[in-house]
């Protein structure tokens, strides 16, 4: 009898331990799903908030005459912001960045280039027919003071002896680099209906042109010096037309451009904080007009990056 009774008793324990444990481990899980809730809850308020927090208002652009206008990331080539950026329009001598751009790939600095009567011939020029002057003069000759002959006689030497083979590498060097809009017929600029591109597709060029550490430094100096072989010792001092090379803090270089038909051009680029913002105008009011819309643009583009 009384080994049923302890038998009975002890089994009661068993019994009694083994509920305590189930409860036990009820109330671990418990536990652990308020954590594992409460865990869940944070991270999904914490995600809202982060969503929230890219919801933000992004400033408001700069209210510009000109027609066209591209801001750039010139780092990765990303479009910041665009006002009719795929419009058609005269580019005027933002033209001479793709001629540049050839010329430096023929990367023959020292070649002799002497200016025949058909380069002559072009307006708003210093360089005139039967003056000798090494590539790389006339080429900053030409990108600082935007010379029309320099120009002209650089597309003759690079295309052999044929500005038109010249022209035709400049559209196929434009659809290389996807600026499919554009069509060059010549290397200054001047106006003509065949010749037109975009804010986009110069920009897209200018950015190519800048990866040229020639190009940056060409475009980048206040005045400079060139000097004539033919007549010998004969020199030109270039002050650069771009304004806002040293009314910009961190202008890195630009290209202005006018005419009649294409109002004031301009493109430039600057760095700040690490970051680089490349600006195309198209027809803006005037000549003044279009550098402080420039660097109305550049301040824009660079908000635009740092509210990232």
């Amino acid at each position: 009898m009384f080994f049923k009774n302890n038998m009975k008793a002890t089994a009661l324990a068993v019994t009694l331990l083994v509920a305590m444990s189930v409860i036990s481990v009820v109330a671990s899980m418990a536990v652990a799903k308020t954590v594992v809730n409460n865990d869940f809850s944070r991270a999904t308020q914490g995600k809202g908030k982060k969503e929230a927090k890219t919801q933000q208002v992004l400033p408001a652009a700069p209210r510009v005459t000109a027609d066209a206008v591209v801001v750039m990331d010139n780092k990765t080539g990303e479009i910041l912001y665009e006002k009719n950026g795929d419009k058609s329009e005269h580019p005027a001598s933002l033209t001479k960045i793709m001629t540049a751009i050839l010329v430096l790939d023929d990367d023959r600095d020292d070649r002799i280039i002497t200016v025949s009567p058909w380069a002559g011939e072009k307006p708003y020029s210093y360089c005139y027919t039967g003056q000798s002057m090494r590539q790389i003069d006339m080429l900053t000759q030409m990108l600082m003071i935007s010379d029309n002959v320099a120009a002209s006689a650089l597309a003759e030497a690079v295309g052999n002896g044929s500005a038109w083979q010249f022209w035709q590498k400049m559209n196929a060097k434009a659809k290389e680099l996807g600026a499919t809009r554009t069509h060059f017929e010549n290397a200054n600029g001047l106006t003509s209906n065949l010749h037109y591109s975009t804010a986009r597709d110069l920009a897209v060029i200018s950015r190519h042109a800048f990866e040229n550490p020639k190009f940056r430094k060409i475009i980048a100096i206040p005045e400079k010096t060139v000097y004539s072989i033919i007549p010998q010792d004969e020199t030109l001092l270039c002050e650069n037309t771009n304004d806002l090379l040293t009314s910009y803090p961190g202008c890195i270089g630009g290209k202005t451009g006018y005419t009649d038909a294409a109002g004031g051009c301009l493109m430039v680029a600057a760095q700040r904080d690490g970051e680089e913002v490349l600006v195309v105008i198209l027809h803006s009011e005037d000549t003044d007009t279009r550098f402080t819309e420039g660097a109305m643009l550049l301040d824009y583009g660079f908000k635009l990056l740092g509210s990232r």
